[in-house]
């Protein structure tokens, strides 16, 4: 389907689901709009996603709330830390935008996260948060953009809106279950280089917006994460990093080395369609359900996507197999999946042991001049 067809289909869809009042056909016709969100050039235009995107997220436009009011949203106690974000996220506005439009787009985004935060006291602000809410409000305008930001917000971002950052580590570490089953090779070289999660971190809380900050690219990922499960952001991640396995596993196996490269992946121009696919494909061969362990150690989010049911996009995706677009779940070379990871690397195995032999003649030298010098000052203090 080229992207003209595509266009015409999905406004097809869009007077369907506005002439009918089936539930069954509305139902339908929601699965066919998540479909198109998935799909090669996902919802094309930004006039399509302010449509779109209120209906796959159950949102009835003919009952939008009204706009924040200024004077009220602006006393909450987050108003000074969202201002200042805001006004340093220059980079995420249209490029030659006038300064009276700047201002008013700008003005317009602090009323809109304050009046969420306002709604529900319980959450924290988060630097970063206004990454996702800038991409909305260009996309909805403000008035649509409330209900659309606050449905996100209580779905899929409220792990990260807590007091501590003890829940988004959780969500963080669930990138490494993943790779392990995905890529063993990959996974066991992070283990060793001890790199940790946290370089996807503003990939994960602002959904790629602050590393991506172009809107098309954006709103093409968003396209992406809302009409999919909620955990899509993680797998997304799990895909950069085993589409640029080779650069990560040429890197020096250390952690300093390889942190370097992982966070500077996110911001690369990749093809978008295609790390979607990918991703889907990683999805549908490492489900949620097989890589959520123990609840009692969940996170709010974890529990809310372990208990999202992943039939009905399974089902999406069966039918994408079989889309023009050629969408095609291939399973990844099995001897860069499964092969042994000292087979193919052992000099960073030996790297690893000369080290640790380093560490503990080191350990051994110290040990024996400290213990040396203790016994030379009890010496002096028996004279």
């Amino acid at each position: 389907m080229s992207r003209s067809e595509k266009v015409l289909a999905i406004e097809q869809a869009i007077d369907d689901y506005s002439n009918t009042s089936s539930k069954a056909v509305k139902s339908s016709l929601i699965k066919k709009l998540r479909k198109f969100s998935l799909s090669k050039y996902g919802l094309v235009s930004k006039e399509l996603r302010a449509k779109v995107w209120p209906l796959i997220l159950s949102i009835d436009t003919t009952k939008l709330p009204p706009k924040p009011v200024r004077l009220k949203v602006r006393k909450n106690k987050w108003f000074n830390q969202v201002k200042l974000d805001v006004d340093r996220c220059i980079s995420r506005l249209p490029k030659n935008l006038p300064s009276d439009q700047t201002t008013v787009l700008q003005d317009n985004l602090i009323d809109l996260i304050l009046h969420i935060m306002d709604a529900h006291p319980e959450l924290n602000y988060y630097q970063g948060y206004h990454d996702i809410t800038i991409t909305i409000l260009q996309v909805c305008g403000l008035r649509l953009a409330v209900p659309v930001a606050e449905k996100l917000t209580m779905s899929n971002l409220k792990d990260f809106m807590q007091e501590t950052m003890d829940s988004t580590k959780l969500v963080l570490n669930l990138i490494f279950p993943i790779i392990s089953v995905a890529d063993p090779e990959l996974y066991y070289f992070l283990q060793m280089s001890e790199v940790g999660s946290y370089f996807a971190l503003s990939w994960l809380i602002t959904w790629y917006g602050h590393v991506l900050k172009d809107l098309k690219r954006t709103s093409r990922i968003y396209d992406f994460f809302m009409a999919s499960h909620p955990i899509m952001p993680i797998y997304l991640a799990t895909e950069i990093l085993l589409h640029r396995r080779d650069e990560i596993l040429s890197t020096d196996c250390d952690m300093p080395s390889v942190h370097h490269v992982l966070t500077s992946l996110a911001s690369q121009n990749y093809n978008d369609d295609d790390l979607i696919k990918n991703a889907i494909t990683v999805f549908f061969e490492n489900p949620p359900s097989k890589i959520i362990g123990d609840s009692q150690n969940m996170s709010y989010f974890q529990l809310y996507i372990a208990k999202v049911s992943e039939s009905s996009f399974d089902c999406i995706i069966e039918e994408l197999k079989h889309t023009e677009d050629n969408f095609t779940l291939k399973r990844r070379n099995g001897l860069l999946r499964n092969s042994e990871f000292g087979k193919n690397h052992p000099h960073l195995l030996n790297d690893k042991k000369k080290t640790l032999v380093k560490r503990i003649s080191t350990f051994t030298v110290l040990s024996a001049i400290v213990i040396a010098g203790i016994s030379y000052w009890i010496q002096n203090l028996n004279i």
